[in-house]
């Protein structure tokens, strides 16, 4: 049985979004793969600002 492209755990938005704050490099090659969004500009920009809020979170727990 093959699994249709939408099946796959990187156009899961909410699994993406929860890897950009808990592993963002992992979160980040999810937003590279994902067909959900089809700008790179949009993958960039929302790969830097998980990675913004990740350390936002570092710096208020320290």
């Amino acid at each position: 049985m093959e699994r249709d492209n939408n099946d796959k755990w990187y156009n899961n938005s909410t699994i993406v979004d929860t890897l950009l704050f808990l592993l963002p490099p992992v979160g980040m090659y999810g937003l590279y793969k994902t067909e959900r969004l089809k700008s790179n500009i949009n993958k960039v920009l929302y790969g830097f600002l998980g990675f913004i809020s990740l350390l936002m979170v570092v710096i208020y727990l320290t």
